[in-house]
C-alpha cells in the first residue's frame, strides 16, 4: 500500500522567531533555551489548533517570515530556531515518534515584507506505514466547499 499524503496544514503565528543572532550566536546558552521553550510551546498549541493528526510517518515543513522592514536577512539564523522548535513540537505532542531525517524535514524559509509580523509554516503530512491512509485531518469546509482561513494564534503582549 502506497504512502498517501494528507492536506497541508498552515499554522499561523503573528510574530517571528529571533535571529539564532540574537539569541544563540552570542554564547548565552539560556537565551537560546528560553527561546527554543517559547517557540515548541507556541508550535505545540499550533498544532493543536490547527487539529493536525497524530502519529504521522512523515512532516514536511517550510516558512514564509514577514517582516515590516527590507532589511536583508540570513534565513540560517531563522531556519534554526523554527526547525528544533517544530521538530521537538512534533514529538513531544505525538504528531511524530522522532525528528530524524527520516521523519522530518524543514524545507525553504523565505521572507516577505508586510504590515505586521507573522510567521507562516506550510507542513506537509503523510500517515505512518502502520495507519496506512486511515489518518484524515478534520477539516472544515464553507458552504462553498472552499477551506476556510486559517486560525491565527496572536502572540500574548509583552510586559
Amino acid at each position: 500500500m502506497g504512502r498517501g499524503t494528507l492536506p497541508e496544514f498552515i499554522l499561523t503565528y503573528e510574530d517571528t522567531p529571533p535571529s539564532f543572532n540574537a539569541v544563540g550566536h552570542s554564547g548565552n546558552r539560556w537565551s537560546w533555551t528560553k527561546a527554543k521553550k517559547s517557540w515548541q510551546k507556541t508550535m505545540e498549541d499550533l498544532l493543536q489548533v490547527e487539529a493536525v493528526p497524530r502519529r504521522l510517518g512523515r512532516v514536511e515543513a517550510s516558512a514564509v517570515l514577514t517582516f515590516t522592514d527590507r532589511r536583508r536577512r540570513d534565513t540560517v539564523n531563522y531556519r534554526t530556531l523554527l526547525e528544533k522548535a517544530l521538530g521537538d513540537a512534533l514529538v513531544n505532542g505525538g504528531w511524530l515518534e522522532d525528528d530524524t531525517g527520516a521523519e522530518f524535514s524543514f524545507g525553504s524559509v523565505a521572507f516577505e515584507v508586510g504590515p505586521r509580523p507573522q510567521t507562516l509554516l506550510t507542513l506537509a503530512a503523510f500517515p505512518s506505514e502502520s495507519d496506512g491512509n486511515s489518518v484524515t485531518p478534520p477539516r472544515l469546509k464553507t458552504q462553498d466547499g472552499t477551506s476556510p482561513p486559517p486560525r491565527r494564534i496572536r502572540r500574548p503582549p509583552r510586559g
